[in-house]
């Protein structure tokens, strides 16, 4: 160990640990992937066992300004709103620091709409050093710009969207960026922590068919088609996805429980802020109207977004 590499030994711990307060985890893999992106003319396939004297030198060279483009980049993504709740993969963080190793700029809503197209479309799983390095020869010929990302038709991050497979995801890190998405306004994303997601007809009645016949009953439901209604409740993809879900702050959430959502004033007045016409009910027993009704309003909000 030279003195410099025991120096940006302890520059790596540091950065590591001022990234992981927040809430951006980031490890020794990570950052050598960084650099051997960001100094251009590295493989980004090689292996911490495998590094030779040479990298080592030039990373030692250019580590000052390796590590601010890493700090600049967690403290943008930090600021949109993404964290470890909702980063789905670490690579399609890396363009964001070569954008600033390059001193290069982009409006927020361009990195966030790189950041959903990226997580959402799964870009950077499987063979993701075949994409970082398809990503480094567009960004490269743009000077760094990321803009070039959301606008070149060959990558796979402006193909097509599957927006009914978004739809039917469960509750996760990719519902929580399908909120982000459909409450843009309505929240400051920088305060993430304070944010979660809520199933609007409460979680607890799940899988129990009892008291969701009770309820419904005691609504004043009497449809012959119970068993039908229930059924439909008590399948996973119909209350578990988008359509029941919303983002509320977490000490709200707390105080709802298993509060019945036509008791929850504060969605019956904001009824169009959250995907559903004035008269859809909240009753229990007319869910499938509520779920249909939410389900194509958020497909017509992700479809505008997207383009498609």
């Amino acid at each position: 160990h030279s003195k410099d590499g025991n120096k940006i030994e302890r520059q790596i711990k540091r950065l590591i640990k001022d990234t992981n307060k927040q809430n951006i985890i980031i490890d020794y893999d990570f950052i050598l992937k960084s650099c051997l992106f960001l100094l251009e003319d590295q493989q980004i396939q090689i292996k911490i066992n495998n590094i030779k004297s040479e990298l080592l030198d030039n990373i030692n060279k250019h580590w000052e300004d390796i590590a601010k483009a890493l700090r600049a980049m967690s403290n943008c993504v930090s600021n949109l709103g993404f964290s470890k709740n909702n980063i789905t993969s670490d690579n399609a963080l890396i363009p964001i620091a070569y954008m600033y190793y390059k001193k290069k700029k982009a409006d927020d809503e361009i990195v966030k709409e790189y950041l959903f197209r990226a997580f959402l479309k799964r870009v950077f799983g499987g063979a993701s050093d075949t994409t970082l390095t398809q990503v480094r020869t567009l960004m490269k010929s743009k000077g760094g710009e990321i803009k070039i990302l959301l606008s070149d038709e060959k990558f796979q991050i402006n193909k097509e969207f599957d927006i009914p497979r978004i739809l039917k995801y469960p509750k996760s890190k990719y519902t929580f960026l399908s909120l982000m998405i459909l409450y843009d306004k309505d929240f400051d994303y920088g305060n993430l922590p304070d944010l979660e997601q809520d199933h609007m007809h409460p979680k607890s009645f799940f899988g129990n068919i009892e008291k969701f016949k009770q309820i419904i009953i005691k609504e004043g439901f009497q449809d012959k088609n119970l068993e039908e209604v229930c059924h439909f409740w008590n399948e996973e993809y119909n209350c578990n996805t988008l359509s029941n879900l919303r983002i509320v702050k977490k000490l709200r959430n707390r105080g709802k429980s298993d509060k019945p959502l036509s008791e929850c004033k504060e969605v019956k007045n904001a009824m169009t802020k959250n995907y559903l016409a004035e008269n859809t009910s909240l009753e229990l027993g007319k869910y499938r109207e509520f779920f249909e009704t939410r389900q194509e309003r958020i497909k017509a909000k992700l479809k505008k977004y997207f383009g498609c």
